[in-house]
Order: structure tokens, then sequence, then C-alpha cells
């Protein structure tokens, strides 16, 4: 069973971060995220380094607009998790972990901004390493469904009628998904706890893909 928490502070929370696979993770074990190595995500977690550029701080910053962004577009209600404190769901037997953005009781909301070439290459096909990390998240918070919603950040706009930049898509959980999610970490521990290096399976990772994308849908652009 996974568990929420409320870390006292970011001390606190990446600390409990870093004995943990987590869904900004995931994407590496399975092969969608190529920016980042196994190796990488492990010096990251021995020998953490609060790391800030002007694309995380402004992702950050940003997370409030994309929340009332989805809400007015789509007429929901998603609200950002963090209250003055951050959402930690955890499960220290499984070791897997999540801090989701927002969401409602039944669902979830990833937010993201990026610049307008990005924005229009991913309108189709958002990076699966995204979509690998909300469907993290919908497991560590039970829930069914989520959405992914990315935000431009040209908002230049030449008209009176207001024309939000954001395309948002929404994916489902499925048993087999789960299944191959749980047994990559579990994997990964064991090959870590035995000092083994944890190789990843380039050649299931196209498949696990397709299978991430068959359950995702635009739905707003």
């Amino acid at each position: 069973m996974f568990k929420e928490v409320r870390p006292k502070d970011d001390a606190e929370w990446l600390e409990m971060r870093a004995g943990l696979i987590t869904a900004t993770d995931i994407g590496v074990l399975l092969g969608l995220n190529k920016w980042k190595s196994v190796a990488e995500l492990i010096e990251g977690k021995e020998n953490f380094k609060p790391f800030e550029n002007s694309y995380t701080w402004l992702g950050q910053v940003l997370e409030p607009v994309v929340v009332e962004a989805t809400n007015k577009v789509l007429s929901t209600d998603f609200a950002l998790f963090e209250d003055g404190s951050r959402s930690f769901f955890m499960n220290e037997e499984v070791r897997l972990g999540a801090t989701p953005d927002a969401g409602t009781k039944t669902t979830l909301l990833e937010c993201k901004s990026t610049k307008p070439g990005n924005y229009l290459r991913w309108a189709e096909w958002p990076p699966a390493y995204y979509l690998s990390q909300l469907y993290t998240q919908l497991m560590c918070t039970n829930r069914k469904t989520g959405y992914l919603a990315i935000l431009s950040t040209n908002l230049t706009q030449r008209d009176e009628n207001l024309n939000i930049p954001i395309h948002i898509h929404k994916i489902k959980r499925t048993k087999e998904l789960d299944q191959i999610f749980l047994d990559t970490v579990k994997d990964f521990w064991e090959a870590y706890d035995k000092g083994k290096v944890y190789r990843v399976n380039r050649k299931r990772a196209p498949n696990i893909e397709l299978m991430l994308r068959f359950q995702t849908e635009k739905i707003y652009e």
C-alpha cells in the first residue's frame, strides 16, 4: 500500500526520495529517457546536489498557471497538491514514490511548460518519459486516469479571442503496465542491493512506449 506523507521541509523530502525510485526516475529504468543514464540516477541518489536552471525554475513557477489553464479549457477543478507542504506518496517496501503536481479525488494532472519548438513537436507525440512519470504517479496515488498538460511559453496573440497555447493528453492505467513498472523497480533494487549494475532492456523499451501511447489520447489542443 502506498501512503501519503507530508515532509516537514525540502531536506526531508529529498531524503525520502533518495531511498526510492520516483516517478521522474522510472523513465530511465524503462529506457524511455535518453537524457539520463542509470549511473547518473544512482549518483544523484547517493551524492545528491541541488540542481536548478532556468527551465526547472520556470517549470515550477508556471505550475499554477498550467493548472488554471487546464481548468479553463476543460472546465475541470484540478488543484495543486502543495498547500504550504508537499504531498509525497510512497511505498517503502516496493521502494517507489511520487510527488504529483495537481489532481482531484479521482484523477491527476501533470503540469509541463516548454519552449514553442518542443510544444509543436509534442502536440501529437509527447515524450514517453513524461507519460511514464504520470503513469507512476497514478500507481502511487491509486488513481486510474491522469492528464498531461503541456503549455507553450510563447504567449503571443494577435486577436481578441483568448487562445491558450496548451495541449492536453489523457492516460489510463492497465494491469499489464502496472506489473511492468513494478517488476522494473524490483529488478533495479535487487541489482543495486547486490552491488550489481542494472541494465536497461533497450529491446523492450519501444514496446513499453507503444503500450503507454496506446493508453493515451489527446483531448485538447
